[in-house]
């Protein structure tokens, strides 16, 4: 009987061992999935930031406004004849 009370007890030892085990690797796998959650939520608030940043409408002081190099340029491009033609009725 004291054979099967030793091995009872090396089954039970065995068993909880095992069960130990199970419990830290669960441990690790939730931390990591936690992790890799934290990592994607991250992403998306970054991601919604720049979105939100493209949206925002920057308004500017007209002295801030750069002034175009060349006035030439500008006129050749708006000027007649270049843009849309116009409407006739």
């Amino acid at each position: 009987m004291t054979k099967e009370v030793a091995r009872l007890s090396c089954d039970v030892h065995k068993y909880s061992l095992q069960r130990t085990i199970r419990e830290q690797k669960d441990t690790l796998l939730d931390s990591e999935k936690l992790d890799s959650a934290r990592k994607r939520l991250q992403e998306n608030y970054q991601e919604a930031q720049n979105a939100k940043k493209q949206r925002t409408i920057q308004v500017m002081d007209i002295h801030d406004i750069p002034k175009p190099k060349n006035r030439n340029n500008v006129l050749r491009k708006s000027g007649g004849g270049g843009g849309l033609p116009a409407r006739h009725r």
